[in-house]
């Protein structure tokens, strides 16, 4: 239930994500979605053991998170072509995407399946150690995106390229 939860509160994060990017600018938007990212990740690794609310309020900051940088990350990355170019960077965009979930998952669960071997245990909080265990990789991995994010333009920079490419 939770995380067909997630996926509905992504989506509608998403649409809102993409209209808020002339608003907000992008810098921001992204920041934000890494910020919410980061605070699930670290909800999930301190409180994913102590109840079902817990694990739940984290799948719902996670689906903002990723529902947040969705949308304004095909904006950005489409934003500087037009025409034919502009057809292309679609298709482009979607495959990069998909071998990105693939590889995502493919690691996720190496990473599972490793963290279960070394535990030679099957009880059901181990497994659920090891399964949290992962999480703990990324947090410092998504606190350098955070300083990353710095390098999408501002609000205004982003809004007169706009202007200047309908002209």
């Amino acid at each position: 239930m939770q995380v067909g939860l997630t996926g509905i509160i992504q989506k509608a994060f998403s649409g809102l994500g993409s209209l808020a990017i002339n608003k907000l600018g992008p810098r921001l938007l992204v920041f934000i979605g890494l910020i919410s990212i980061l605070l699930s990740y670290v909800l999930l690794v301190f409180t994913g053991l102590k109840g079902n609310i817990w694990l739940t309020i984290a799948l719902l900051v996670l689906g903002v998170g990723f529902g947040i940088i969705a949308g304004p990350i095909n904006v950005l990355a489409a934003s500087n072509l037009s025409g034919s170019l502009l057809t292309s960077s679609q298709s482009v965009i979607s495959v990069v995407r998909q071998i990105g979930s693939v590889l995502g998952v493919s690691i996720f669960l190496s990473m599972m399946s490793s963290n279960l071997t070394s535990l030679k245990t099957g009880n059901v909080t181990a497994v659920s150690k090891a399964y949290l265990s992962i999480y703990n990789i990324w947090i410092p991995v998504l606190i350098i995106l955070l300083f990353l994010v710095f390098a999408f333009p501002v609000k205004r920079k982003y809004i007169s390229k706009i202007t200047k490419n309908l002209t």
